[in-house]
């Protein structure tokens, strides 16, 4: 793909599967829009990479999709959880810079690296909860990380799109300017 003002890839309806080899770009988002490389604007598209594209996209986007689509790559895909409490309200979130929250789909099995900070947490109690972007296949407790210095375990739930955290011990591990940092895994559905 060479020298075009938006995306290198546009499945703008839903039912496309498109398997790529490899991916080779240069002069991508000439126009400096911010376009995604990778583009599943609409429906449910499946797009499967089979190596890490060598991407040039000017803003730095490679991937965007829409919530029923399905982006496999060995690439890690930026995103940004919606960080909320079970009980009361978290009062303010870090902004989450690119590369901070981010999730790979090998498969049906999604990996995810989720970093941010609360910086007041207000009246937040009950379980941590991060959005992800795909619904979880059944109820998996497979995510360790950590709350300042106190570890905290991960549990995705069946059938939603989240991931639930709190510190070993089953209490709430969030607190006015603590950063969490979690890793994990599950299936999808």
């Amino acid at each position: 793909m060479a020298n075009c003002d938006g995306s290198g890839l546009i499945a703008s309806a839903g039912g496309n599967d498109i398997k790529i080899g490899m991916w080779r770009s240069s002069g991508i988002d000439h126009d400096a829009g911010g376009s995604p490389e990778f583009n599943l604007s609409g429906g449910t598209n499946f797009l499967t990479l089979l190596s890490k594209p060598i991407t040039s996209a000017v803003g730095g986007v490679i991937y965007s999709q829409a919530s029923t689509s399905r982006i496999r790559s060995p690439d890690w895909i930026n995103f940004t959880p919606t960080i909320t409490a079970s009980s009361g309200t978290i009062t303010t979130v870090a902004a989450i810079a690119a590369g901070d929250c981010k999730h790979r789909l090998e498969g049906t099995t999604c990996f995810y690296d989720l970093t941010f900070t609360i910086t007041t947490n207000g009246t937040g109690a009950g379980t941590l909860i991060a959005s992800m972007p795909y619904q979880s296949k059944k109820t998996t407790s497979s995510g360790v990380g950590r709350s300042g210095v106190t570890m905290i375990v991960g549990v995705s739930q069946n059938g939603i799109a989240r991931v639930d955290m709190n510190k070993y011990d089953g209490t709430y591990p969030g607190a006015d300017a603590t950063t969490i940092r979690i890793t994990g895994s599950y299936e999808i559905l």
